[in-house]
């Protein structure tokens, strides 16, 4: 019997489309992996992807709650070059908290 990798997605609620994708791609470097919208001005439903790291993104409010906690695991932030975005930024429609399991350090932003 095969052991069954659990995957999770987590969804978040967006309130501004170019931001956040701005924020996600053009800053901490993930890709677009697919958008949908059932009309070109209607909200929009997407997944992002970095590293084996996903999340869906929905402007559609009835997905989920504006809000929420998401975690991601990352063995060494400063190799990635970008260690400054991951760990410190201001932004209207997220908040950070971080942790540095390595260093015994954390913090929380916005």
């Amino acid at each position: 019997m095969s052991v069954l990798e659990q995957r999770v997605v987590p969804a978040l609620r967006i309130a501004n489309y170019a931001r956040i994708k701005a924020f996600y791609v053009d800053r901490l470097g993930f890709s677009v992996e697919w958008e949908h919208r059932f009309e070109p001005h209607f909200p929009v439903f997407m997944s992002v992807a970095r590293d084996g790291m996903r999340l869906y993104l929905s402007e559609h409010a009835g997905d989920c709650q504006v809000g929420g906690l998401v975690h991601f695991s990352i063995p060494d932030v400063d190799a990635g070059g970008r260690a400054s975005d991951w760990l410190q930024f201001q932004f209207a429609d997220h908040r950070c908290g971080w942790v540095d399991a390595a260093h015994g350090k954390s913090g929380k932003q916005g």
